[in-house]
């Protein structure tokens, strides 16, 4: 297994080996991070001549240029170019408004080394280079950030030092791990790449790199971006223009020609809906299969058979990434495959969502179980609530395999109990030291919810000060028209309270500034605040559905989120989660009693597929799933409404919507 907290691109030697393996063995040990390069990574131009230098990169260290035996003066010109190239990309990335020009800080942040004064002492080695004041351990991590190719937006971070835990946390500074630079930089020749990992490690954001990566390696290369989901795909053609424009990529990006980011099927005649299978079709002569002829595994299957059947196969790529792998079957992996010269990427979760059982099917090249976007306390309940460990009855049970896929580690197995713990995570460095629970669980009767909900609200604002209103989201995880209305009159409960605009994601689509969020679990996908409110009226009872909304929804926090349950319906499992919860908060660790029974395999199909959802959640999700404009959206919501005011049946309400379609 690689260590997520190592990196190294400098190739081993009898000379330096030892050093470089006790390195790997520092950052496992300290949870620390660690990357011993030879030029800054991602950036083609800045090659050195020097072979024998190594640059060490740990946070809270003194940048270490290294000589590993080779001629003095020669390392000397190494040196010197480096610190310059640093000072480049400090100036192209705007970094220098904090850092300044690099006479500023080469001195105090850059240091010479020769690998003879190591002999063997690693700690003593790197102990000379440890900084102690707080602007040079924050100018060290952003220099880092430049040479490991983790870009970050320099107008989130502030030019004086962060004050409040909430700026401290939106201000971090983001560091890839090593798992992630090495997805990135280091060239495997296969046909086949795969990614998994917890939901919040980045997948997509990684993607962008590679697409950049290859984009910028060779100006041949043709690179094809898909997933499943229509909307999806359009909001990444849109981001990664201005992704390209952030990473100040010189080239202009050839639409058609050498980049395609479209979604996965597509239409046979619709020049504006075309697909990655239409586009394969079209290209190589393939009959155009659409829905009504069957699924798209079919689809795939049969054009498969089509190219095999063929005397050669032209590719039409060099390269194909696909996101959000879950959403397909193995027949359009293999069709991308067929079609592709070089390596086809496939990302996904572990699981879709908690219940689903894909983790550990088939081992990844790559796997994420470091959620940089939650703080590990947080993720345990989230996980706990998800599987239901401190009930009796338990919702999911999990391997040994399966938990350490998911990040954890195995400390402790006795008679039935267990003890799981996480690895610390630099982000959450400051939550840890600080007073502030990463996870608060609250009951409420209907007659004080407005009361209750309105003091989680002061009491954010009053820990943290400079708050602001799109900080914070409120999550409603119960379905039906009913919570709608109760998302409406939260919204003029807390404009009346605190004078703040608020954001119905169900109707908007879209974060807004100044806004504080308000949204059902519909709309929530890959969205993230310091503050989430999660409120849980209904029973959650062994309701699997329930169970993954309170997984998904605890964990879009990088601050706390807050449970607000309703006691008439949720006294028995509130008791059960608030020892759960203690124990965590005490123990920093996931200590359970194992259950004594779970959901059987058959309770939980049919608990998924007997899902109670409103018309407008139906409604919404075909608007999505089309990417119908919100313009004509509040038109077709009336016309389903007047023609089929009850039906809850998704293929009745979308045959309406398709066909009244071209008239509004």
């Amino acid at each position: 297994m690689t260590n997520t907290y190592f990196f190294s691109n400098v190739e081993m030697s009898d000379n330096n080996s030892s050093f470089i393996n006790l390195l790997e063995e520092f950052a496992e040990k300290h949870s620390q991070q660690v990357y011993i390069i030879d030029s800054p990574l991602g950036e083609k131009k800045y090659t050195y001549s020097f072979k024998e230098g190594m640059i060490l990169l740990i946070p809270d260290h003194q940048i270490m240029v290294i000589n590993n035996g080779g001629d003095v003066d020669d390392f000397l010109d190494f040196y010197e170019d480096f610190s310059e190239d640093l000072g480049h990309l400090s100036d192209r990335y705007d970094y220098k408004k904090i850092l300044g020009r690099p006479r500023k800080w080469k001195n105090d942040l850059l240091t010479e080394k020769k690998l003879d004064d190591f002999n063997g002492n690693l700690e003593g080695f790197l102990n000379e280079s440890e900084l102690t004041d707080p602007e040079q351990k924050r100018q060290i991590e952003l220099l880092i950030s430049l040479a490991i190719g983790s870009i970050n937006s320099i107008n989130k971070i502030s030019e004086k030092l962060p004050e409040t835990l909430l700026e401290k946390v939106k201000q971090n500074i983001v560091l890839f791990d090593g798992d992630q630079t090495r997805f990135i930089f280091k060239k495997v020749k296969q046909k086949r790449i795969t990614i998994q990992g917890l939901a919040g490690t980045g997948k997509t954001e990684l993607l962008l790199h590679k697409i950049k990566e290859l984009y910028t390696d060779d100006d041949k290369n043709r690179i094809a971006f898909t997933c499943f989901n229509k909307a999806l795909a359009n909001s990444l053609k849109n981001r990664v223009p201005a992704f390209f424009d952030f990473m100040k990529v010189e080239e202009q990006i050839k639409w058609g020609e050498r980049l395609w980011i479209m979604h996965s099927w597509g239409s046979k005649n619709d020049p504006t809906n075309v697909g990655l299978y239409s586009y394969i079709c079209k290209s190589c002569g393939i009959p155009f299969q659409g829905l009504s002829q069957g699924s798209f595994d079919k689809a795939c299957q049969n054009a498969i058979k089509y190219l095999k059947n063929k005397n050669s196969v032209e590719p039409l790529f060099d390269y194909v990434l696909i996101d959000e792998s879950q959403d397909f079957q193995e027949s359009f992996f293999e069709l991308c495959e067929l079609v592709t010269s070089n390596t086809v990427y496939i990302a996904g979760d572990i699981f879709q969502n908690i219940f689903q059982s894909n983790i550990n099917e088939t081992s990844p090249d790559f796997l994420l179980n470091k959620c940089y976007r939650t703080d590990p306390k947080t993720l345990m309940f989230a996980h706990s609530i998800g599987f239901g460990l401190f009930e009796e009855k338990g919702i999911r049970k999990l391997t040994e395999e399966q938990w350490e896929a998911c990040g954890y580690f195995i400390e402790e197995i006795n008679q039935g109990k267990k003890t799981l713990s996480r690895s610390p995570l630099r982000k959450f460095t400051e939550l840890d030291k600080s007073d502030v629970d990463s996870v608060k669980l609250l009951k409420y009767s209907n007659k004080d919810f407005t009361h209750n909900l309105i003091g989680i609200i002061k009491e954010i604002k009053q820990n943290h000060p400079k708050v602001t209103p799109d900080d914070i989201a409120i999550i409603v995880i119960d379905k039906g028209n009913d919570y709608f209305d109760l998302m409406n009159y939260i919204s003029v409960e807390i404009s009346n309270e605190f004078g703040w605009a608020t954001n119905k994601l169900h109707d908007s689509k879209e974060i807004k500034k100044n806004h504080l969020a308000i949204s059902n679990i519909n709309n929530i996908k890959g969205l993230e605040f310091p503050f989430i409110v999660c409120i849980a009226n209904e029973t959650i009872g062994l309701n699997v559905q329930k169970r993954n909304a309170l997984y998904m929804t605890l964990t879009r926090s990088f601050i706390t989120s807050y449970l607000l349950v309703s006691n008439s319906n949720n006294n028995d499992i509130f008791n059960k989660l608030e020892y759960g919860l203690s124990a965590i908060n005490q123990n920093n660790r996931l200590i359970f009693e194992e259950p004594a029974s779970y959901i059987d395999q058959a309770e939980l199909i049919f608990d998924v597929n007997d899902m109670t959802v409103s018309q407008r959640d139906i409604v919404d999700l075909i608007f999505e799933t089309h990417a119908i404009p919100q313009s004509k959206q509040e038109p077709l919501r009336r016309i389903v409404q007047t023609l089929c005011p009850d039906s809850v049946d998704r293929k009745q309400i979308e045959a309406i919507i398709t066909l009244n379609l071209g008239f509004v």
